[in-house]
Parts: C-alpha cells; sequence; structure tokens
C-alpha cells in the first residue's frame, strides 16, 4: 500500500521484464539462419501469434499501458534498410476459412519467413479463462494444432527459409515442423517486454541461453496413459526412449568447451566437491547455463535413469575460461524404499556435468564415476 505509482512500469522494471524474457528463450535448432543476417533485404513475419498480445501474457498477470508484440519487436530491432511485411496467415485456434493464403504464395519473394505460431491463455490455462478450450483449460494431446501444422507445411514448401518462434506455456510436439525449420525459438508467453527480447535474441543482439524445464515428446503416443501413475516413460528422469527435445536443452550462439571434470570425495557423509572448466571458444559473448546430473549406478532399489541437481548460469566472454564447483550434498544421493524412506547407501555414481542433458548430441558434457 506504500508503494507510489511512480514506481509502476518505470524503465528499470521494463529493463527487468526484458532481461527475465531474453534469459528464458530456448534455441531448439538453428541450422545457422541466425542470427539473422542484418544484410538480407526481406523478411515476412507471420503467424496466429507474431501480433497477439494474449500471447504475451499468459495465465497470471497485470496490466501494462504497452506490450511489445514480436511483430513490434521484429520491426523496431532490424537494422534499416531491411523491408518488413506482415500476415497473420492463419487462426491461433481452427483452420482459416477463407481459401486464399496469401503468406504461401508470397513467401517465394522473401528472403526469410519469421513464423509465430503456438498457442494461447485461452487455450491452456485456468478453465473459465481459457475460452477457446473444449477441455476446461486442459490439453487432450501434445501437437501443435493440426491446421497450424498443415499451414507451416505448405509455407515450408516454397523453399524461403522458416524460423518457427512458439509462444506457450507447455510443450508442443510438432516433428514434422522441428525437423524442416530452418530454426525453432521457444519463447513462451513472455511478458511485457517479450516481442523486444525474442527480436534481440533472433538478430544477435543477445545470445539465446535459456534451458528447457520439461521434456517435448515426439507425439502424444509417446507419453504413457494419463491415468499410469508408474512414471516409467514419464519426465526426464524415467523415460528411457528419445524424444523430440531433452528436458534442459538449450542451443547458443557461442560455442562451449567443457575441461576434465573433478570430483573430491570424503566419506561418505562429506559433501562432494566438483569442479569443471567452461571454455567459450568462439567470437561471441554468452551465457551458459552449466547442469549437473547424478546417476545411481547400482542401487538396490529402483532409481531414476539420472535427476539434476544443480545448475548455475554463468556469463563467459568470447575466449574465456571460467572454473564452475559445485558441491553436491550427500542427501543428494538418496534413494527411496517402497514405503518412502531416503537412505543413501554405498556405490557408485556417475556425475555428469554439461549445457544439458547427458544425453543430448548437440550439447557438450563431461562425466566422472565416484564411490561412496
Amino acid at each position: 500500500a506504500d508503494t507510489p505509482t511512480s514506481v509502476i512500469n518505470q524503465d528499470a522494471h521494463r529493463e527487468l521484464a526484458r532481461e527475465a524474457a531474453e534469459k528464458s528463450v530456448v534455441l531448439l535448432s538453428n541450422n545457422g539462419v541466425l542470427p539473422i543476417d542484418p544484410t538480407i533485404n526481406r523478411i515476412m513475419v507471420t503467424g496466429p501469434n507474431a501480433s497477439s498480445l494474449d500471447a504475451l501474457m499468459a495465465n497470471y498477470y497485470g496490466t501494462s499501458g504497452k506490450m511489445v508484440t514480436v511483430l513490434e519487436g521484429l520491426v523496431e530491432q532490424l537494422p534499416e534498410g531491411i523491408s518488413v511485411e506482415f500476415k497473420p496467415g492463419v487462426p491461433v485456434d481452427k483452420a482459416s476459412p477463407n481459401p486464399r493464403d496469401w503468406v504461401s504464395f508470397d513467401a517465394a519473394n522473401h528472403d526469410l519467413v519469421i513464423a509465430v505460431v503456438g498457442l494461447s491463455p485461452f487455450i491452456e490455462g485456468e478453465e473459465g479463462d481459457a475460452i477457446l478450450s473444449e477441455h476446461l483449460g486442459d490439453r487432450e494431446t501434445v501437437e501443435l494444432p493440426e491446421h497450424q501444422i498443415a499451414w507451416l507445411s505448405k509455407v515450408m514448401d516454397v523453399g524461403t527459409p522458416v524460423v518457427v518462434v512458439i509462444l506457450s506455456g507447455s510443450a508442443v510436439a510438432c516433428p514434422d515442423v522441428y525437423e524442416r525449420a530452418a530454426a525453432v525459438l521457444y519463447g513462451w508467453y513472455p511478458g511485457e517486454e517479450g516481442g523486444t527480447a525474442i527480436a534481440r535474441v533472433l538478430t544477435g543482439d543477445v545470445a539465446p541461453s535459456g534451458r528447457l524445464p520439461f521434456t517435448i515428446p515426439k507425439s502424444t503416443e509417446q507419453l504413457p496413459p494419463f491415468e499410469d501413475y508408474s512414471m516409467d516413460g514419464r519426465t526426464y528422469r524415467f523415460m528411457a526412449e528419445a524424444p523430440q527435445y531433452r528436458f534442459g536443452r538449450g542451443l547458443s550462439y557461442a560455442t562451449f568447451e567443457y575441461g576434465q571434470l573433478t570430483c573430491e570425495t570424503g566419506s561418505i557423509d562429506d559433501p562432494v566437491r566438483v569442479s569443471v572448466d567452461v571454455a567459450n571458444v568462439s567470437t561471441i559473448d554468452a551465457d551458459e547455463v552449466v547442469q549437473l546430473y547424478v546417476s545411481d549406478v547400482e542401487a538396490s532399489v529402483r532409481v531414476p535413469l539420472l535427476h539434476l541437481e544443480a545448475f548455475e548460469r554463468i556469463h563467459v566472454a568470447a575466449g574465456e575460461t571460467q572454473t564452475v564447483t559445485f558441491e553436491v550434498m550427500t542427501e543428494q544421493f538418496a534413494c527411496f524404499s517402497d514405503d518412502g524412506t531416503a537412505f543413501v547407501e554405498p556405490g557408485s555414481f556417475t556425475i555428469t556435468v554439461g549445457g544439458g542433458h547427458p544425453d543430448d548430441p548437440d550439447l557438450p558434457s563431461v562425466s566422472a564415476t565416484i564411490e561412496l
């Protein structure tokens, strides 16, 4: 009650909103088309979420007198001389009743297409707010709506490189889109400065550094039945089959290399001190999110395949090397009996530190096996 209205939406707060959005953006794939080449001539921005305010705000939000959509952010951030054309292309929740599709027709006249697709808080969210949902805010499948997939396929058939930006609050499966897109960016519901943040990542003003907080499956069929509580095949901890994208994934414009992992151990009751050198061997300053996973090699009870136990975001300048150190406490090696009792048993454990899930082939990691 004592907060004056003069501090509401002041510049420092908007900068913080932009920074939060920038750090959350996840680059899932990139064939080299990103960051956007400043010498190209024409870009088409399209898709149901390109100019959407709804896709900025998610489910719990305050209101703002200035919301920056992805379209607005790109127009503001792109270098002078690049022509930007906008066409919505397709609605978010259903196929267009109009048989004319000017986007797929006109895409051939552009150097790059940026298609902003995904979901909406009107589709997923609180049951009373999700006014476009047929399932009270829940999703029956994890796929991108079929009409969006079909439309994207037509646009990609033209041959112009397509960068797909997904705005969503949950996992979106669309294998054909992921495989054919020149690059895929996960932007979430990014807030009032979300358009600026996404544009700054696309143009290379900031290198992407976000990581997936969940697994993106290949399809609904890859998931266990919703009524199955065994955890087999569910989440990165128990999913043996390769998904579309693994928990913890996030690419960068920079290239990082990890040195040898050192693990200092004592008795079973002592913390394990884990250190690794992280080198930025590129010419781009960037953040790296260093992740530590633990796997119990010889447990006497059922345990996860692996589990994330620590992470740290670091900023590494081009050509710089930083040492990252974690202390893994005894309880972080615990397993559980059938009655839920936690215990730590002597044996072998594998510790893996890297830029993502140890089984992600596109991200560096190093491992060591220790005895407790």
